[in-house]
């Protein structure tokens, strides 16, 4: 209700048009709706509502519900101010509109300010009730009577026909509309659309299979093959279903592993769609001009889109312990997954960096890979393709709630556990070290060119390529604590440090899209080209003038 207030606000101050709904509603909406699938599995699994005759009330036994009811209190209330404030606009748009015009009058505003302030505090009166722990204090009437608990669940039900009536009284055209239907005598779409041609109308009319009795015995034939295997179900398997399903979701009696896990799947579930957006980007930019480092920085995003995959598809097994132990295969083929893309991104982060610093000093174009990238390439995508398989094979990552880590106890551990750090430090010493060198570069060409007013590209790219290198090896040193002793007074067996060493590594998922999105002013533009507009239409540029990021 609060998107479609807002939505209407947008549409009549003209910031948005009414048939084509906007890349950021799209995308509020989609989160609303993940949010919303995940309280009612969370709803479903814990059973934390019950029926306390004559109504509905969570049941304070069942663990965590008190949070669950916080959440809602959380989200109702600037919900209710949001929805408000917004028609309110409308009103005031409307009023203005018609002022303009020498209208006076006033039934439109009047209808809208009577909805809004109804539906407001019928909705708040409904909160204040049903929480009568918490606003216990303005409660006049006794909350423990049957009565008083029989008007609550009243006010629920009248609530399910308070936006239909509203728009039946308030809406002429919805109502006529559906005054046609009920008019007419078949069940089918004769009401006169715009668009629609009288032969159309003829066609759907003269449609046997839209006739509402054939309609009504198709119901009542899927109706009788849906419950028919649940009738010759056993009471026995039923029990047993009932039983597995129970011990499989029951939850951590850790409240803070049950925290965390909230934690991680709010903050995973962005980085799917923030990286989809910049790999359609550069793959877009670069079919308009072929670009080296365009297919470099693809490969990195498409790395941390299976990191954050990776955190999104685990986060369950922090909060049931149960998953893990049933599904704990492929939990250890996900975390050595995870583990390898790891690798992979930072060694394409190193690639990258020498290849900008062989472009920046003119020794291999921007427009196509040198084969001595190339053959880099290859050879860093067959080595990772070898720590894939064995990964998948030996499952040598295993999730010691809330943190990963290798199993030793895999063949081979130890060995590929050295050759992750062997190869890591390498990597982030040679990506500092070129980020340097194209800031000295950057800085020659403009005292060469006597414009050294700005230092804003030398700034960023030191900026950068410190905070980068600084955050991955703080992971890197924190991680392993047996060979780097000087961090030993981080205690890794407390749970709290390893969930944050663990949502470092999910926040590292975020770190080079972010940088990307915040110094890199062409790519930045385009994605919010193509967010408007669905393309890239942009003139070609020069390399000299671009933006060097770390990717």
């Amino acid at each position: 209700m609060s998107i479609l207030s807002v939505c209407r606000a947008l549409i009549f101050s003209g910031q948005m048009q009414p048939k084509k709904l906007s890349k950021s509603v799209k995308f509020i909406t989609v989160c609303l709706a993940l949010w919303t699938l995940f309280v009612c599995i969370s709803r479903c699994i814990t059973r934390n509502i019950i029926f306390l005759k004559p109504g509905w009330d969570y049941d304070d036994n069942v663990p965590r519900s008190e949070l669950f009811a916080i959440f809602e209190l959380a989200i109702s209330f600037p919900s209710l101010d949001i929805s408000y404030l917004s028609y309110l606009v409308i009103t005031y748009l409307i009023f203005m509109q018609k002022k303009l015009r020498s209208n006076q009058n006033r039934a439109s505003e009047i209808r809208l300010l009577f909805q809004s302030t109804f539906i407001t505090s019928y909705l708040t009166l409904m909160i204040l009730v049903w929480h009568h722990q918490i606003f216990g204090f303005i409660m006049p009437f006794d909350l423990f009577s049957l009565r008083v608990r029989t008007v609550m669940n009243g006010l629920w039900i009248l609530h399910c026909y308070m936006n239909p009536v509203m728009i039946l009284i308030f809406n002429r055209p919805i109502r006529e509309a559906c005054r046609k239907v009920l008019q007419s005598s078949r069940c089918v779409f004769n009401i006169k659309i715009n668009e629609a041609s009288p032969k159309q109308g003829e066609r759907l009319t003269s449609n046997k299979v839209f006739n509402q009795p054939c309609f009504f015995l198709f119901l009542r034939l899927i109706f009788k093959l849906l419950t028919k295997p649940i009738i010759t179900v056993s009471r026995m398997s039923v029990t047993s279903n009932l039983t597995i399903s129970k011990s499989l979701f029951e939850l951590t009696p850790d409240m803070e592993l049950f925290y965390f896990g909230i934690i991680v799947f709010v903050f995973s579930i962005f980085n799917a769609p923030i990286l989809a957006l910049i790999i359609t980007t550069l793959k877009m930019k670069n079919a308009q001009s072929p670009n080296m480092a365009f297919l470099l920085m693809n490969i990195i995003n498409f790395c941390l889109l299976g990191q954050g995959l990776g955190h999104l598809i685990t986060f369950p097994c922090l909060m049931f312990p149960n998953l893990l132990r049933t599904f704990e295969t492929v939990v250890r083929i996900i975390g050595g997954i995870m583990n390898t893309l790891w690798i992979c991104d930072l060694s394409t982060v190193t690639l990258l960096a020498v290849s900008r610093v062989l472009t920046f000093s003119n020794i291999i174009s921007i427009r196509k890979s040198d084969r001595i990238i190339r053959y880099l390439l290859i050879l860093l995508l067959s080595w990772i393709f070898i720590l894939l398989i064995y990964s998948v094979v030996f499952r040598n990552m295993m999730m010691y709630p809330p943190l990963w880590a290798y199993d030793f106890d895999v063949p081979f551990c130890h060995l590929f556990d050295t050759m992750e750090l062997s190869l890591s430090f390498p990597c982030i010493i040679i990506s500092f070290l070129s980020y340097l060198t194209i800031a000295y570069l950057i800085f020659v060409a403009k005292n060469l060119k006597s414009s050294v007013a700005s230092r804003r590209n030398e700034i960023a790219i030191l900026f950068q390529s410190s905070l980068v290198t600084g955050y991955i090896s703080v992971m890197i040193f924190v991680w392993h604590p047996a060979l780097f002793t000087t961090f030993q007074f981080i205690d890794m067996n407390d749970i709290t440090n390893q969930a944050i060493l663990n949502f470092m590594w999910l926040v590292h998922c975020y770190v080079n899209p972010c940088m990307l999105l915040v110094f890199n002013k062409s790519i930045r533009e385009d994605c919010f080209r193509l967010l408007r507009t669905g393309k890239i239409d942009q003139p070609p540029r020069a390399a000299g003038t671009s933006i060097v990021t770390m990717s």
